[in-house]
């Protein structure tokens, strides 16, 4: 009965010095994980390590679960190098200054448009609510609004980013 407690111990440990040692290595080097996380076969490099170690890391975006490679974006149908982590695509755009030459995957609208569903058509909120943004005719709901305010990227656009 002892032994999964004992387990359970050895991978919260674990996983605890995992953002020490990718902070650990200098900006533009490479964030693999092969002592913390062996089966993550995929590493981190260049802009996208910067900016993943910049805003939060590991806690935020996850492991990365693919390598970086030419994709097309589907709304825009341009070729980015793009990288897939467990909780985020980053897109590298070097038409953009810093912070954004790294945009983040629009996963919810991914992946409404691949069951074929359209967030423009679903039902809009009434603008007096609290957290209602207009530019998508949608209110954030409390509960995650007061998550995304306290673990949300701040990319120097105050209020927007």
């Amino acid at each position: 009965m002892r032994l999964p407690i004992f387990l359970g111990v050895i991978a919260t440990l674990a996983l605890a010095t995992i953002p020490r040692l990718a902070a650990a290595q200098p900006a533009n080097d490479r964030i693999c994980f092969p002592e913390a996380a062996p089966t993550i076969q995929d590493c981190i490099d260049g802009r996208f390590a910067e900016f993943w170690r910049e805003n939060g890391g590991l806690a935020v975006f996850g492991y990365p679960i693919s390598a970086a490679q030419p994709e097309i974006n589907s709304a825009t149908g341009q070729t980015y190098l793009t990288q897939y982590f467990e909780r985020q695509r980053f897109e590298q755009h070097p038409e953009n200054a810093r912070p954004y030459d790294v945009l983040l995957g629009r996963l919810g609208d991914d992946e409404l448009r691949r069951t074929g569903r359209d967030w423009h058509m679903l039902p809009q909120a009434d603008a007096s609510r609290p957290h209602y943004r207009p530019e998508t005719g949608h209110a954030i709901a409390p509960e995650f609004y007061a998550y995304y305010r306290s673990h949300g990227l701040e990319l120097g656009a105050r209020g927007i980013s």
